[in-house]
């Protein structure tokens, strides 16, 4: 609980930041499905997008126009997802859901990059040349039998 209440404090000083320097503003959303238990793993996935949209992607890519979204990105938001969870399971005793579960398994074989491009991804994407497309589909086939992919937040430019 430690590590979600660090990073949504030096998310809410980044979002103080920005308004105080008129920078673009991003709104999180929360589908209303999500449980209370499950809240803080989703805020972190969110929380990660809106920091990527807003000073990462810059960082990463300076020079390159205005914001994109991109393969790292989202493998740093389902990374923070899962290490949210893993904490919120394993510390707190979190009720189980079916597809954090899932990440977690994916995060801690150390697969989210691919996770990331087999399951979610874009086509503006460029295939990263260090994925191990065959060891991860090999592990998927036991591991994620019937598995669907979940995003239930998103972060936004207002």
């Amino acid at each position: 609980m430690k590590l979600f209440v660090a990073s949504l404090f030096s998310l809410c000083i980044g979002c103080a930041y920005q308004a105080a320097n008129r920078e673009p503003q991003v709104r999180i959303v929360v589908d209303v499905s999500v449980s209370q238990a499950a809240l803080p793993a989703w805020l972190a996935y969110a929380g990660t997008r809106s920091r990527w949209m807003t000073q990462t992607y810059q960082e990463q890519n300076a020079g390159a126009g205005p914001y994109q979204y991109t393969f790292a990105e989202e493998a740093a938001a389902r990374s923070a997802c899962a290490r949210v969870w893993l904490e919120l399971r394993e510390f707190h005793k979190a009720k189980p859901d079916v597809y954090l579960d899932q990440l977690i398994e994916v995060f801690k074989s150390g697969y989210i990059p691919e996770y990331t491009w087999v399951y979610l991804r874009d086509p503006r994407w460029v295939q990263p040349a260090s994925l191990r497309l065959p060891e991860f589909e090999a592990w998927r086939r036991t591991n994620l039998r019937d598995h669907k992919t979940e995003t239930r937040a998103r972060a936004e430019f207002e």
